[in-house]
């Protein structure tokens, strides 16, 4: 991978930041459970409104700045033929799941695997110029423990939301960006009742 891609990769890396990492500034607000699932279900009309205007209509919305910005398809060559594709905000669904029926360490847990995680993850796979790699998933378990224990003080909840959320990175579940976040919030809420 040349330096050119590597540098994308950090951008899309940094844009996955910056669009999941919502709920865990929530829980340090002390926002209500009802404010939280309020903010995220208008986030969640807001993107897939932004999607509808792009592919029915053609507008220049947020979702098409971040797809030209950040897409995958713009560097391999399949942007054109993808550029009508509906893009799901599965980040936001995942997270959803776990603002709504967990409380604030199980959606802090499950947004750090997702945010950190994954982006570690991803960004280690990028150095070793590959799409699948247990290096990889073994550096999202890492960094995520860490945050998640440094921001919870719960080392069970830390250890098992980021060893099953970060299953949802190794499979091919659906979406990552969906099935990480709900096996992060399951395996922090296992932690938390053991």
């Amino acid at each position: 991978m040349t330096n050119e891609h590597l540098g994308f990769e950090a951008r899309r890396k940094l844009a996955h930041v910056l669009l999941t990492f919502w709920p865990i500034l929530f829980v340090f607000l002390g926002l209500s459970r009802l404010t939280e699932l309020a903010i995220y279900v208008i986030y969640l009309v807001f993107m897939l409104s932004s999607e509808f205007l792009r592919i029915r209509y053609g507008y220049n919305t947020p979702t098409a700045i971040l797809l030209r910005s950040f897409s995958r398809s713009t560097v391999n060559g399949t942007f054109k033929e993808r550029w009508k594709r509906m893009r799901v905000p599965y980040w936001i669904i995942g997270s959803l799941f776990a603002i709504a029926f967990f409380g604030p360490q199980i959606v802090i847990a499950s947004t750090v695997c997702l945010t950190f995680g994954d982006s570690v993850s991803g960004m280690t796979k990028a150095l070793l110029r590959r799409r699948r790699s247990f290096i990889g998933i073994c550096m999202g378990i890492l960094v995520s423990m860490i945050l998640t224990y440094a921001l919870t003080g719960a080392a069970l909840i830390a250890i098992l939301s980021s060893v099953i959320g970060m299953i949802g990175d190794a499979g091919n579940l659906v979406n990552d960006n969906l099935s990480i976040p709900v096996l992060a919030a399951l395996g922090a809420y296992l932690g938390s009742v053991i």
